[in-house]
Formats: C-alpha cells, structure tokens, sequence
C-alpha cells in the first residue's frame, strides 16, 4: 500500500491599482495577482505565486511568477525560490530569471523575512543580484504592517548600476476573508539617474480560513521573487 499525504491549500487571489512617478511623467496600472499555498504533511510546503498588471499610459505590461520550496522548524522557516519577470513595453519583450534562498524568523509581534538572489536577463545582456528585508509587525492577528528594503547591483554591458528599495505596506482582513492593503516604495537607481514612487492599493479575497498572522507564518511566507519583483521588471 502506498500512502498519498493530505494536501491543504490555502492563499488569496486579489486585485490592484497602482500608481507611479518617475520623473516627469507618472503612470496608473490595473493588475490581478494570487498566491496558494500546498502543504505536503512533511514540514515542507510549496509556494506559488503570480501577478499580471497593465499600464495603458505607458503601454507596459508586466508579469511575474515564482515558486518557493520552504521548510518549516518551528519558530522559523528557510526556503528556496525560482521565478521570472517579463516586461512588454511598446511591443519590446524582455524576460528576466531569478532564484536564491529566502529565510523567516517568527517572534511575538511579527516576523523577520530575509532574502538573497540573482537574475539574469538574455534580452538586454544584464546579470542583478541583491539582498532584501522585511520586518511585519502584527498589530493584531487580522492587521499587518510591513516594513522592507533592497540593495541590488545591475550589470550590463561593461556598466554596473546600484540601487536600493525602501517600502512601506498595510494590510486588514475583514469577517468573510476580504482584506485591503495599501504600500509605498521608493525605487533609486543613482547611476541611471532614476527615482520612482510607487503606491498601490490591494482588494484580495483570503481562502483557506486563516487570520493573517497565520497566513504569514504557515502559508504565504514569503515575497514574490524574493522581494525583488519591483526592480526585476526595470530590466
């Protein structure tokens, strides 16, 4: 006999408007995005995630997607990740492919998330790789607030770029399983001269029947493409 283990999923699917200025000119985007969780039994669970969003005044569309393999240890949980990012802007695809590993420790009143990664872009010759932290603070186990930061290098074409990230976010999940959030980044590149404000404002549907602490520590642990989906699609 062969016994196959009980899988649970849970997750959200949700929807977004998002907001940014760069320079001269700013932008609005549409986009829907979702993550699940399937939980194997073993202490390893498996992280899906993707997202899609479209600016009409820009004419860019991007999409990202990635897998996490995670372990759980009790009061952390370390992880691996493999993903992409595309961008289509005005007709020119450009694709990029990101892994590294991913670790989270829990305490009391939120949790440390901690990334590193690489990526590698064939269609515009450029390699980037970065470290990201996250620190959520539960001010109960249904309102979340996130408070994170990158550093990442590009290097193309015999140029290197540096650039840095700092974000704020909030989220609620309301009786029923909605939630609402709203975020804020900054994204620098120096070298480019380039400084970009990002604000988006989230609607999801929560299934799966978990508050949000419990989501951040037994489901979706951690970010898309390690944290670094924001800048992965600059490039």
């Amino acid at each position: 006999m062969i016994a196959m283990p009980a899988y649970a999923q849970d997750g959200f699917i949700g929807a977004s408007f998002g907001r940014v200025d760069v320079g001269p000119f700013d932008a609005d985007s549409l986009g829907i995005h979702g993550a699940t969780t399937i939980n194997t039994g073993s202490g390893m669970r498996v992280l899906l995630d993707a997202a899609f969003s479209d600016s009409n005044d820009i004419d860019v569309q991007s999409l990202t997607g990635t897998g996490h393999l995670v372990w759980d240890s009790g009061n952390s949980a370390f992880g691996v990740f493999l993903g992409l990012a595309n961008t289509d802007a005005g007709g020119g695809d450009s694709t990029t492919v990101a892994g590294g590993g991913e670790y989270a420790m829990f305490m009391d009143g939120g949790t440390l998330a901690l990334s590193v990664g690489i990526g590698t872009n064939d269609d515009t010759d450029t390699d980037l790789f970065g470290g990201a932290a996250e620190y959520r603070i539960f001010a109960s186990d249904n309102t979340r607030i996130d408070l994170n930061g990158a550093l990442f290098r590009a290097e193309s074409g015999g140029t290197d770029a540096d650039g840095t990230s700092l974000g704020v976010a909030i989220e609620h999940l309301f009786n029923g399983g909605f939630s609402i959030g709203g975020s804020y980044n900054r994204l620098d590149i120096d070298d480019f001269g380039l400084e970009a404000d990002v604000i988006q404002i989230v609607a999801r549907f929560n299934f799966g029947g978990k508050s949000l602490r419990d989501r951040d520590r037994t489901g979706n642990t951690f970010n898309p493409l390690g944290g670094f989906a924001g800048a992965l699609t600059l490039f």
